[in-house]
């Protein structure tokens, strides 16, 4: 039966049995390698690695510190021939095949519309680099904090246009309009007439004047106005 391991740089499998460890550290190494001499697209992406010949031998291993020798591979079939090391004793041959695979954060779950995205609504899915669009959230971090606009469905690649910010400052509901530059700082009171989030821009109102302006959302009670011209005429 064909054993297929994920193989990545950073980490090491400690929760399978002992014989399965020596194989995906083997693998681990050989994708590093494989990795190291740039045959991958995308530097963030890893390497699914499938070892056909020499799993006796690697099983066989116990605490020995493996160092690859010699390796050839062909990017375009996928095939590697890597000779192994243990311990500085003579190197043993293993063959098998390798892809890349890029990991693409998705939800663990259906997100309502207005929900927030936490860490732990994030999970990932393994997709072929040539499935890959660019529109495609791929880094975590630019989901947590956000909200959906019309919901996102559970595993399902995330486009940015789904996302938005956060509301924080709602219709209809008292706020501070203000204007800054290195010469002058203008506050007054100001009516918000659209919801909307941080760093958002939304159409405001300046309670003295009825005036309506343009706004970028600072926090949940203050906004920005862009227009010099238009905050020292509204006042």
């Amino acid at each position: 039966m064909k054993f297929f391991i994920l193989a990545t740089i950073a980490s090491i499998i400690t929760s399978v049995a002992a014989h399965a460890a020596d194989v995906d550290v083997t693998a681990q190494l050989i994708a590093k390698t494989i990795k190291d001499a740039g045959a991958i697209s995308n530097a963030n992406n890893e390497l699914k690695i499938e070892v056909i010949k020499g799993k006796s031998e690697i099983e066989a291993l116990k605490e020995e510190k493996l160092a690859i020798t010699k390796i050839d591979f062909d990017r375009a079939t996928g095939n590697f021939t890597a000779y192994i090391s243990a311990d500085n004793n003579i190197p043993f041959e293993t063959a098998g095949t390798f892809h890349e695979i890029a990991k693409l954060p998705v939800l663990n779950r259906k997100l309502n519309k207005d929900e927030i995205i936490s860490a732990n609504d994030i999970t990932y899915i393994e997709l072929e680099p040539t499935k890959l669009r660019p529109e495609y959230v791929s880094d975590a971090n630019m989901l947590i904090g956000k909200t959906s606009i019309h919901g996102i469905l559970q595993a399902r690649p995330i486009i940015l246009s789904q996302l938005t910010a956060p509301k924080v400052m709602f219709k209809d509901k008292p706020m501070t309009l203000i204007y800054n530059n290195a010469a002058l700082k203008i506050q007054t009171a100001g009516i918000a007439l659209e919801n909307g989030g941080i760093g958002q821009t939304i159409r405001v109102k300046n309670a003295n004047s009825n005036r309506i302006l343009v706004a970028k959302i600072i926090n949940g009670n203050m906004a920005e106005v862009q227009s010099t011209d238009s905050v020292l005429a509204s006042n």
